[in-house]
């Protein structure tokens, strides 16, 4: 590399970090958090927390404040994405609208952890803190990964963080035998991954996912090209918790501390869908508006399998489960399924549905898991059986609690209908009106498992209102809940039932991000 390449890739740099101010803006919360915690943090607990709550607020609206920037460059026609630090990182809009929800994850993951007895079973919570500041960080470089390298090392800036917040309670067998398992299918997938990579490196000579990337795969033989992507995706498909390196989810979910598998469901998933999205837009092309695969490789109908996988495997063996978090652990994986029927539309629709889905999956998921950690620390029990008879002594967070659980299965008039029904719109279209398309028929029967699961999906998460409503308990506790957990989960319930009944202004700020 000669001298004048080299101050090319300088100036890239410096250039950059205007455009790089939220996640600077995190990196050094996270540092002021570990600081401030050693000197005060054993007199004051409660300040690492506002730290870190205030870096992820101005990390908000520092990322708001890029979606008028992109906005402006795009009016005056200088494009619609930011190339940063050499190609390394891409700011558009999609990169935008997941950050800002990266941050709204973390928020709420800092609420629920406030709200529960986490804190009672840890020592040193303040580094708890700045490690959730580091992860939201890591997500922020994965939704803008556009460089092979970035996305391996974005996933272990998320992987690792992830690994010491699962096993934060010391004191629980469960949660260190749940890190454990975490470690080493993080491990493995990891490994597929690196080794996917050197091989679409050693045939395309770059990382970058730019033209001579595009034009490198081309010449990739057929076989080694799919072993290289699936290699690949196994590393994404790990933190997404897609069929099948999926096996770490029901342990980890279970012995994890709760406010830290609420947050693992909703923030390293969306991320990893991020991630997935700009990966496999690589490998397509536009003709007339339609996205169409540019490559020889049916790898449309190879996510459309694993999806299908996903939600099936996900949603029967949620229902034997009787405990709760491993219930809505093998529904994570259902969900990753139902998402991935709008990755494989190959459309602006099905992607766009995709960032519909995972907002209102993140709404609904976290609003779930504040009340669930409140019964489930009152009572001292995970198990469903035990929750007879507790809707009467909770009426007001009981009928959020059912809420949540309609709006995850998907019926009207929630947010988890509108979601769904994008998805199948998104889908619908892809198998109608893409004339490019040699995947029409495992689109078609794409569909019919979506729906069917859709209605599996039912008779597990009814479970809940079964044993607190109908099932009678003369025995049951008194449920005095905190304030915080009660406002959270009705602040949740409102926009739940809001984007169900009135979803399409969501919808457009959503697609304006492809305009």
């Amino acid at each position: 590399m000669n001298y004048k390449a080299i101050s090319l890739i300088l100036e890239s740099i410096v250039k950059s970090f205007p455009y790089f101010l939220p996640e600077i803006t995190l990196s050094a919360f996270f540092l002021i958090a570990i600081i401030v915690d050693l000197v005060v943090g054993k007199k004051n607990q409660m300040i690492t927390p506002v730290i870190a709550l205030i870096g992820l607020a101005i990390s908000f609206a520092l990322s708001a404040m890029q979606y008028s920037l992109i906005h402006e460059l795009m009016e005056a026609k200088k494009g619609s994405a930011l190339p940063l630090f050499a190609g390394m990182l891409t700011l558009d809009r999609v990169a935008v609208f997941f950050k800002l929800l990266f941050v709204v994850s973390g928020i709420l993951g800092i609420a629920l952890t406030l709200n529960s007895k986490t804190a009672e079973n840890a020592k040193g919570m303040g580094e708890f803190y700045a490690i959730l500041l580091a992860v939201v960080l890591g997500m922020n470089l994965m939704s803008m990964a556009s460089n092979l390298l970035m996305m391996f090392i974005a996933i272990e800036l998320v992987s690792l963080g992830s690994y010491i917040l699962v096993t934060y309670t010391r004191t629980n067998p469960k949660s260190a035998e749940s890190g454990l398992k975490y470690v080493i299918y993080g491990g493995v997938s990891s490994g597929f991954m690196i080794y996917g990579i050197s091989l679409l490196y050693g045939f395309t000579g770059t990382m970058g996912f730019n033209m001579q990337f595009v034009m490198g795969l081309a010449e990739i033989p057929y076989t080694v090209l799919g072993i290289a992507v699936l290699m690949v995706l196994a590393g994404i498909g790990y933190k997404i918790a897609m069929f099948p390196f999926h096996f770490w989810s029901p342990d980890v979910y279970e012995g994890a501390p709760t406010p830290v598998t609420a947050f693992l469901a909703v923030g390293p998933k969306a991320a990893g869908f991020a991630l997935l999205m700009r990966f496999l837009l690589t490998f397509t092309t536009s003709i007339k508006g339609v996205i169409v695969p540019s490559l020889n490789m049916d790898w449309v109908s190879i996510i459309a399998i694993l999806a299908m996988f996903s939600m099936t495997f996900g949603n029967f063996s949620a229902l034997w489960q009787n405990n709760v978090k491993r219930m809505l652990a093998y529904s994570s994986i259902a969900h990753a399924g139902y998402m991935l029927m709008g990755v494989v539309a190959l459309s602006v629709l099905g992607i766009s549905s995709v960032m519909f889905y995972l907002t209102v999956y993140l709404i609904m998921n976290m609003g779930a898991f504040v009340i669930l950690t409140m019964i489930t620390e009152k009572i001292g029990s995970e198990d469903i059986r035990d929750f007879k008879g507790l809707g009467y002594k909770m009426p007001v967070l009981g009928a959020c609690l059912v809420l949540f659980m309609v709006s995850l299965t998907g019926l009207p008039p929630t947010a988890g209908f509108s979601g769904k029904l994008m998805l199948f719109q998104g889908l619908y279209e892809a198998w109608r009106v893409n004339p490019y398309s040699n995947t029409t028929d495992i689109l078609f029967w794409l569909m019919v498992v979506g729906v069917i699961n859709s209605v599996v999906s039912l008779f597990y998460y009814f479970k809940i209102p079964l044993y607190m409503f109908i099932r009678e308990n003369a025995d049951a506790p008194e449920m005095k809940l905190s304030t915080l957990g009660t406002v959270l989960a009705i602040m949740l319930a409102i926009p739940t039932l809001f984007i169900g009944v009135s979803f399409n202004w969501l919808m457009d700020f959503i697609q304006k991000s492809f305009s």
